[in-house]
């Protein structure tokens, strides 16, 4: 599970905070054009398992949660 918060959005440019188990020192991916990609990753994120599903954020949310099973 991750939480996420959007910390930029100039129109083209959007970046979001994302916290793996909903705790801990953020990691940062960034969508261009709708495209994600990585730009940090959180500490607590062993192996990028969690920003993979980060890269999944809806855009058009200001702040959520994405969980899987």
């Amino acid at each position: 599970m991750i939480k996420y918060k959007r910390i930029y959005d100039d129109g083209k440019v959007m970046r979001y905070e994302y916290f793996p188990e909903g705790r801990g020192k953020a990691g940062i991916v960034e969508f261009i054009n709708g495209e994600g990609k990585k730009l940090k990753t959180a500490e607590e994120d062993f192996d990028g398992f969690y920003i993979s599903h980060a890269l999944q954020i809806d855009q058009t949310k200001e702040s959520g949660t994405i969980a899987w099973y």
